[in-house]
C-alpha cells in the first residue's frame, strides 16, 4: 500500500511539473517574441538617430561660443 501510494503520488508530481514546465515555456515564449519587436524598434531608432547625428554633423559649422559668465576667484 505505501508502494503504491508513494508511485501515485510521483506520477502525479510528474504530471505537475511538466504542465507548469509548459505554461512557463508558452508564458517566456510570448515575452521573447515581444522582446524580439522591442529589439527590433530600437534598432530603427537607432538608426534614425545615426542618420539625424550625422546630417546634425554635417551641418556644423563652427563650436558653440562659450558665453558663460566667468566666476571670480574668492580668497580665502
Amino acid at each position: 500500500m505505501t508502494r503504491f501510494s508513494l508511485c501515485v503520488g510521483l506520477c502525479a508530481l510528474t504530471i505537475v511539473v511538466g504542465l507548469v514546465t509548459a505554461i512557463v515555456q508558452s508564458h517566456n515564449r510570448d515575452l521573447g517574441m515581444r522582446l524580439a519587436d522591442l529589439r527590433e524598434e530600437i534598432t530603427l531608432v537607432e538608426s534614425v538617430n545615426r542618420a539625424t547625428t550625422a546630417r546634425i554633423l554635417a551641418l556644423d559649422h563652427a563650436p558653440i561660443p562659450h558665453d558663460a559668465p566667468k566666476r571670480e576667484k574668492v580668497s580665502r
